[in-house]
Formats: C-alpha cells, structure tokens, sequence
C-alpha cells in the first residue's frame, strides 16, 4: 500500500475535538505497532487514523 506525503498532509483531524489521553495513546500504541510489522510511518498513520474515525482500535 503507497500512500503519499500529501495524503497524510490532506488528512482532516480536529484539534479543538480530540480523543481522550488514554485514545490518544492507543494510537501511538497502533502506529509504533503497525510500523514494527513492517508499515511505513505514512502507511501506518493512514491506517490509523482511518480506523479511529470509524471509532475502531487497529487490529
């Protein structure tokens, strides 16, 4: 899966909304684990971050 720079720039995240603390550190926790399996840091944060708009840890 290639995912570009731009598409990760494009990602619309709502800063005055954000996740609790302990949702935002399951998503560090998903990143860090998608990118020891081999992911890209862009492809893991895509992953990521598609899947908590959905309200879905990454599994």
């Amino acid at each position: 899966m290639e995912i570009s720079i731009d598409a990760i720039k494009n990602m619309e995240i709502d800063i005055e909304n954000l996740p609790p603390i302990a949702v935002q550190e399951n998503i560090v926790e998903d990143i860090e684990r998608l990118m020891a399996e081999g992911k890209s840091q862009a492809e893991a944060i895509h992953l990521v971050f598609s899947y908590s708009k959905m309200g879905s840890k990454v599994s």
